[in-house]
């Protein structure tokens, strides 16, 4: 029988960004050059269409997530002019495989405010001195903590033509220090062309309990994470798992940089062919949680961080919620599966009835299993308001 639990949790302090009460998308300059500013109540962001059409820098709640823009001006001949040069920030896109060209062009095409959301649409023509152009488009809704970036490309060439589409980002560092996490696919040996760490099994790893010193990980799910335990901030990039099937990456470059000590945030795509004149369009997210230490797994617009502990009356779990779009309720059905067959196992069914969850809060689930679970290895699977997530953190019991 199926256990209906009712929680009642008191709402947590939204927080917003101080004076931004609507969406507002404005042309400026910044670092000396032109740009557009995009912002919402939670999230404000800058974009240089002439360094790679870059989110060269994003706030949340007035913090820095991403680093800072740093340009660098190279005279090579002293009759021709400086060169501008930057790869140490933000967010921007390449190809993997070709030499990433750090300040190419993008002209913006349109600036739209809506009544829900700011739009900034920009392309590069040959991008990347490759014979695709690039369609970027950039979106920040209403009240929710989050960018949404359509990637769009074209074949200009006269026969086809494959690309890897390759996303660089590069969080900040905040006091306190901050870990990557990683969703990997297990039993698996090579990523984007280069062989990738095996682990045996699916699973859930960060920065501490990372194997080895091979950069290249099998994605398990389309994202990838930087936690900030002592700011309980989560930034997450998210796409779809169509874009890193079969080829695609996580990657990730540490160490000293200009006298700072970063972590990349990478993803390189699945290649893709491309007929004369035929597009691609593939979506990403960039999204920032609060309330949370960690994260498990993510479902949709909600970011899991799950707690497990063994103990001689049961399996005592915790899930911890938070979202970057506000939900007036939600229904939360979870269960354990085997792992390996992904059978459920119905007496581990359980259902929350979970009531407004905002932006800017987390709450939490809290529930114990029966002692008498079968020896195995088990995973914890469920949906919320009908979306399914699986947490790949692996439950052994004894």
């Amino acid at each position: 029988m199926q256990k209906i639990l009712k929680l009642s949790i008191p709402a947590l302090f939204i927080t917003a960004l101080a004076g931004c009460v609507s969406e507002k998308i404005v042309e400026t300059k910044a670092y000396g050059l032109p740009a557009y500013e995009m912002s919402n109540q939670f999230i404000a962001m800058t974009v240089i269409p002439g360094s790679n059409g870059r989110i060269a820098d994003l706030k949340y709640d007035g913090i820095d997530l991403l680093f800072p823009y740093q340009e660098k001006r190279v005279m090579e001949d002293p009759l021709l002019p400086e060169m501008v040069f930057s790869n140490m920030s933000g967010w921007k896109e390449w190809f993997w495989g070709k030499v990433p060209l750090s300040n190419c062009t993008m002209k913006v095409t349109s600036v739209m405010k809506k009544s829900n959301l700011v739009e900034l649409n920009l392309v590069g023509q040959y991008y990347q001195s490759q014979d695709f152009s690039l369609r970027r488009r950039l979106i920040l809704e209403k009240g929710v903590s989050a960018v949404t970036v359509e990637t769009t490309l074209k074949n200009l060439a006269k026969e086809s033509e494959s690309a890897t589409l390759w996303v660089n980002i590069i969080p900040n560092n905040l006091p306190g220090g901050g870990k990557a996490v990683y969703p990997v696919r297990g039993k698996s040996d090579y990523a984007a062309g280069r062989a990738a760490t095996r682990y045996p099994e699916d699973q859930v790893i960060t920065t501490e309990t990372q194997m080895g010193k091979n950069n290249f990980l099998v994605p398990g799910q389309p994202w990838t994470a930087r936690v900030y335990p002592q700011q309980k901030i989560v930034m997450v990039f998210a796409t779809d798992m169509v874009n890193l099937t079969p080829g695609g990456a996580f990657y990730s470059w540490h160490g000293p940089k200009d006298g700072e000590e970063i972590r990349t945030m990478e993803i390189i795509y699945s290649p893709i062919e491309l007929a004369p004149g035929k597009t691609r369009t593939m979506t990403s997210r960039l999204l920032v949680f609060k309330g949370l230490s960690g994260i498990s797994t993510l479902c949709g617009d909600i970011a899991l961080d799950s707690k497990i502990k063994i103990t001689s009356q049961g399996l005592n779990l915790v899930l911890d919620l938070s979202s970057v779009r506000r939900y007036a309720c939600l229904k939360v059905k979870t269960c354990l599966v085997k792992a390996g067959t992904g059978k459920t196992v119905p007496e581990t069914t359980r259902e929350f009835a979970v009531s407004e969850l905002n932006p800017g809060q987390s709450k939490t689930l809290k529930y114990t299993l029966s002692s008498q679970l079968a020896k195995g290895k088990y995973f914890i699977s469920g949906t919320i308001n009908g979306n399914k997530f699986l947490i790949m953190k692996m439950i052994e019991i004894h």
